[in-house]
Parts: structure tokens; C-alpha cells; sequence
């Protein structure tokens, strides 16, 4: 599955693909980060209305392409996505996930599932360790799920 084609390339993205993004081992590595919470402070971007209404989203990617025989191609990929909601809306979420999830992967311990060189891996909290660690508090009704997804034997960093 991995390396996975994403496009051809010219003769003249190759040469692009060399020059300004590979490093010395020829890959290029892209990372990026997304958080959306919901807080008194940012009550105009984050839909706040009260402590009741405490969301947050984090997606942290950290990924490797390649040439690969003239196709830029996904080497290794690493996606960790982050939910605290309230406990039935983590539900429904882990329930769409879940359903595709144990129909076409193996499930090789338990939340953790492989399909050929992809692995995901879920973790249910009622308060999640980077909450314990920045004592931050949520309603009595909320949780968190979190959905990592890498290429087996990726060397990642977790967060």
C-alpha cells in the first residue's frame, strides 16, 4: 500500500521535487497542526455560549513523500486526531469510525486495527492525560477519543 502514488511526475517536478523540497535522504517531510476550542476568549471564532459548551479539536499530521519511480508517492504517514465533546457526540463519531474500521481491517489487539502497512490505533478517555497535565476541566458529560493513524513502523513523535 505504502509508498502510495499520488501523481506523476514531469520531468520538470522531479527536478522541482529535488532541488527545493527533498532533504539528503530524498524525502520530504510536511507537518501541520489544527486546534479549535471553545472558550470565553475566543467566543467570536469558537461558537462559545458556556462552560456547558466546551469542545476541542486537535489534528496534528506528520508526514513523508518521496519520488518514488517518477510519482510523487506518500511514503509514511502519520495522522493524530483529538475529540473532547460531550459523550454522545463521541459516541456517534467513534460508531462511524468503528463500523468501516472492524469490517476491512484486523483487529490486532483491542481498538488496534492493521491493514497491510496501516495501523490505527483508538484510545477512549473520561479525562484525557493532556487535560490532567494542564488541569484543564470539562463538564461531568464530556470525553475524549482519539484517532491516530500512521504506517507501521513509522518513527513519529507522538504528541
Amino acid at each position: 500500500m505504502f509508498p502510495l502514488k499520488i501523481e506523476k511526475m514531469t520531468p520538470e517536478k522531479i527536478n522541482e521535487f529535488d532541488k527545493y523540497f527533498a532533504n539528503e535522504n530524498k524525502e520530504f517531510f510536511f507537518e501541520g497542526m489544527w486546534f479549535r476550542n471553545q472558550r470565553k476568549e475566543n467566543v467570536n471564532q469558537s461558537d462559545y455560549v458556556d462552560e456547558k459548551t466546551k469542545r476541542r479539536r486537535y489534528l496534528h499530521f506528520y508526514n513523508s513523500y518521496i519520488n518514488d519511480n517518477g510519482y510523487f508517492s506518500l511514503k509514511n504517514v502519520y495522522i493524530y486526531v483529538s475529540n473532547t465533546l460531550p459523550k454522545e457526540e463521541n459516541e456517534k463519531y467513534l460508531n462511524r469510525i468503528m463500523v468501516p474500521l472492524k469490517k476491512n481491517f484486523k483487529e490486532v489487539e483491542h481498538n488496534v486495527f492493521e491493514l497491510d502497512d496501516l495501523c490505527v490505533y483508538i484510545n477512549e478517555y473520561d479525562v484525557h492525560p493532556k487535560n490532567i497535565l494542564s488541569q484543564e476541566v470539562f463538564p461531568q458529560n464530556y470525553n475524549s477519543v482519539d484517532v491516530l493513524v500512521t504506517t507501521k513502523g513509522y518513527n513519529y513523535k507522538p504528541v
